[in-house]
């Protein structure tokens, strides 16, 4: 899968991935690591959440692997050669803890402007998920994440944000250099364009 936007779509839009789909929206989530203005489709930011859940999914059954393993092979351990066992095993489960917070870092950014660009392409203030943030964090000081509330605070959060970046894009500005019409073309949505000279960016 590919770009769904024409030359023109891409600048007013200020991303020369919009309407990126399929491993075009890793591209696209690198591309635009820390770009804040512009505008990003639906497409991009779903396909990034399905990649993001396709990751989760794999972690989990590798750890869910690896687990299983050690306690197979512990079942034929005395306790003294267990604790030997953990006491090797303990940096290592460091340095995996230390380099998952530096990955869920590097990609915090990326995933930040993205969400700031959906809002703003389905008509939203960027400031608007300054607000939920704010909200969020400070229901979490009230009621803590271990708590049965703070549990439902988190969820509210998530959802909220799921079902605003749901919301459609409004209208590309008017662009009388190239001749863009102020609607959304409804067969860009579903006809793939083929790259031309005049494309900002070009895959391959």
């Amino acid at each position: 899968m590919a770009l769904k936007s024409q030359a023109d779509e891409q600048e007013a839009a200020d991303n020369r991935y919009y309407r990126a789909t399929g491993f075009t929206a890793l591209k696209a989530f690198f591309g635009n690591y820390a770009h804040f203005r512009g505008r990003s489709s639906r497409s991009e930011y779903w396909w990034i959440q399905l990649f993001g859940v396709l990751a989760g999914v794999i972690a989990f059954f590798a750890i869910f692997a690896a687990l299983l393993g050690t306690m197979a092979t512990a079942a034929s351990y005395t306790q003294k050669d267990m604790l030997a066992a953990l006491g090797h095993a303990g940096p290592a489960f460091i340095l995996g803890g230390l380099l998952l917070i530096v990955i869920l870092l590097i990609l915090l950014l990326p995933a930040l402007a993205l969400v700031i660009r959906r809002y703003r392409d389905a008509g939203l203030p960027w400031w608007v998920y300054l607000i939920q943030v704010l909200v969020f964090w400070v229901l979490l000081i009230i009621y803590p994440a271990q708590t049965k509330i703070g549990g439902y605070v988190e969820w509210g959060f998530n959802i909220s944000v799921m079902l605003l970046c749901l919301l459609p894009s409004k209208p590309l500005p008017h662009n009388s250099d190239h001749g863009l019409d102020d609607r959304i073309q409804p067969d860009a949505m579903f006809e793939s364009k083929h790259d031309d000279n005049d494309k900002p960016y070009t895959e391959g």
